[in-house]
């Protein structure tokens, strides 16, 4: 892993968006439902924190493409979520809003 100020999401998105994601998940809400059934809050809301922040960078497309490339992660956006940007975004709600739900 590289040195970043974003360790628990380049180790998210690797370790979940990998090569094969879409082989062992039709799309990208069933690997945040399965990451969210085994993941501890701490280190949802830490991923959660790292979205936040690499959102709030003025970041291109295509930098951002590239970023998430270095980091082990391969998914590419797709209806509804037809840019990295909306996609990130939609990934941050999803696992904010898993994580509340798993403290209820």
């Amino acid at each position: 892993m590289s040195q970043h100020p974003y360790p628990a999401l380049e180790q998210f998105l690797g370790a979940h968006f990998h090569q094969d994601w879409s082989i062992e998940a039709p799309d990208s809400s069933t690997v945040v439902a399965r990451y969210l059934k085994t993941a501890s809050p701490a280190t949802v809301q830490k991923v959660v924190s790292e979205l936040r922040a690499l959102r709030a960078e003025d970041t291109s497309e295509g930098a951002m493409e590239k970023r998430l490339t270095r980091w082990g992660c391969y998914y590419h956006p797709t209806a509804p979520h037809t840019t990295y940007a909306d996609w990130l975004h939609a990934l941050q709600e999803a696992l904010a809003c898993g994580s509340q739900r798993a403290k209820s």
